[in-house]
């Protein structure tokens, strides 16, 4: 069993480093593993400090850094996948992480908890260390409830704060909070980190790149598992993501961020078309 670690990242060099360093510091050294880094359409400091960083700490045998021209997260995802498909020839049970670039682990030995993991469960499908929830419809589109989300998480986190400062603000909807360590099976899954098992991936395919540049391809992953007969989940480990380190992309002033909105709604019924029999419409 090998480990792979995808991180698409695009102008992130106040962050990068410690993303990279919350990766390979937490890592177990048990198992083989790469990490490879999509160096998606930066424009700053990132790709020499993920350099200086791999040079640093000897990590040229572990670390891969791969290029795209600015593709967004899907599709940098894709290339992550095909490039790992193609050059290492990875075996089924082997463990395929994505990692946003907004993430820092902080969990030691992080990838022996999922192996554990998919030793005790047979039917893992996609894990995230983040947030899940359940999907309904009203035939329009696709609607979420009864979210879950890890200790870590950006609700759980800041409500936390809001709590010991004696003030809250009910800005986030109702959720069920996940505690260290422990395992929650949801219907579907958002956001990374992520654990999914390379045969998984041979079997329901890569990311849905007609979702492309970004949106619901998390929901979409979910259904594919969930339609092959295996179960979503959360285990909570140890990370650190600040919703103000968010994507470069959403703080300027671009003609993606004006049509964000309008690709959450394309891609919702997107979604909904493509699953129309397991939402029996």
């Amino acid at each position: 069993m090998k480990t792979y670690v995808i991180v698409p990242t695009h102008n992130k060099e106040d962050l990068i480093e410690k993303v990279y360093d919350g990766i390979a510091s937490n890592i177990s050294k048990e198992l083989d593993y790469k990490i490879i880094f999509i160096i998606d359409g930066c424009t700053d400091n990132t790709e020499n400090i993920l350099e200086n960083y791999t040079e640093k700490h000897n990590l040229q045998d572990h670390t891969v850094l791969l290029h795209t021209p600015d593709l967004h997260e899907i599709r940098s995802l894709n290339t992550g996948l095909r490039y790992i498909e193609n050059a290492f020839k990875p075996d089924e049970d082997d463990l395929i992480f994505t990692v946003q670039d907004d993430c820092v682990i902080q969990e030691p030995k992080f990838d022996l908890y999922f192996k554990k993991l998919n030793e005790l469960h047979h039917d893992t499908g996609r894990i995230t260390w983040r947030l899940g929830c359940s999907l309904s419809t009203d035939g329009v589109t696709i609607h979420e409830s009864n979210f879950t989300e890890s200790e870590f998480g950006h609700w759980s986190v800041e409500d936390q704060h809001n709590i010991k400062e004696g003030y809250m603000r009910f800005k986030h909807p109702p959720f069920k909070q996940v505690k260290h360590k422990q395992f929650c099976v949801t219907e579907a899954v958002i956001r990374s980190p992520t654990c999914v098992l390379w045969k998984r991936y041979k079997e329901v395919g890569f990311y849905n790149e007609e979702l492309a540049p970004f949106g619901f391809d998390c929901h979409d992953m979910s259904i594919r598992m969930n339609k092959a007969g295996y179960r979503n989940g959360i285990l909570a480990l140890k990370y650190e993501s600040d919703i103000d380190w968010g994507s470069t992309r959403e703080k300027d002033k671009t003609d993606y961020n004006k049509k964000l909105n309008e690709t959450y709604v394309k891609n919702r019924k997107h979604v909904l078309q493509t699953h129309k029999e397991y939402f029996k419409l």
